[in-house]
């Protein structure tokens, strides 16, 4: 995670109900339990050329807009759907058939900020096929892009 010097410089640690100023921990691990696995994240504080250094040039707010192949390709019964926005807008995600009509509807008008998303398409209703994916950003600028996925049952 990385946190710009101008923004709040207390993080709250909820399990160990602790508030840490990270303007005096500029690096702090943070564990995040899950069923199977646990992951561990790295806060890092500081001005831009710190934040750089520290991370090797990469950062937490993406500057193009993307949709990725569907995962995986082809697909049964679901299938997972990746995205990326560079600012925020209302998104739009839906599915149709070779003829072009919409099948289902992933996401609709759907307010996002700037970052990286997935949804999960379940199609198990659906016939094997060529299907269209296609995300519609509506924000500052009105962006587009299809993609294909094949379900095969």
């Amino acid at each position: 995670m990385i946190v710009p010097i101008e923004a709040d410089k207390n993080k709250l640690d909820k399990p160990a109900n602790i508030l840490r100023d990270l303007r005096t921990q500029p690096h702090v691990s943070i564990r995040i339990p899950q069923e199977a696995h646990s992951k561990h994240l790295t806060v890092v504080v500081g001005k831009p050329n710190f934040v750089e250094q520290e991370t090797g040039g990469l950062t937490a707010i993406p500057t193009t807009f993307s949709l990725y192949q569907n995962y995986p390709n082809p697909f049964n019964p679901t299938t997972m759907v990746r995205y990326v926005l560079p600012g925020a807008g209302e998104v739009t995600l839906q599915v149709f058939d070779l003829l072009g009509r919409k099948v289902a509807t992933l996401e609709e008008r759907k307010e996002r900020d700037a970052g990286f998303y997935e949804a999960v398409a379940d199609k198990s209703r659906l016939s094997s096929g060529m299907y269209f994916y296609q995300i519609i950003l509506d924000g500052e600028t009105r962006l587009s892009v299809s993609k294909r996925m094949p379900l095969v049952k």
